[in-house]
């Protein structure tokens, strides 16, 4: 649930903006903002931690792909640690 939520952020935002490149989160406007994401202990969009799932660490990863009919695409792995294990999730967002 928590990759989820995650990648649902991620992919709802704009293919690409060339608007903000910093580190705060709630600022980020399109997808490749995301790249490099590191969340020791999950947080909110806003940033803030939330307590209850302070044991599960985040990262992402935003690589661009192509896919069939040269669709130019971004690839979002979303990779959640915690409790001995890693789940990832991966979503595509393409630039249509």
């Amino acid at each position: 649930a928590i990759a989820e939520s995650y990648l649902e952020e991620v992919v709802l935002q704009a293919y690409t903006s060339g608007g903000y490149s910093g580190s705060d989160r709630a600022r980020f406007d399109d997808v490749d903002d995301y790249d490099g994401l590191s969340d020791a202990g999950v947080k909110d969009n806003q940033g803030n931690a939330m307590v209850a799932l302070a044991h599960y660490d985040v990262s992402i990863a935003v690589a661009l792909v192509s896919l069939t009919d040269s669709v130019a695409a971004k690839k979002v792995t979303v990779s959640v640690s915690g409790v001995g294990t890693t789940i990832s999730l991966v979503g595509y967002r393409a630039d249509y």
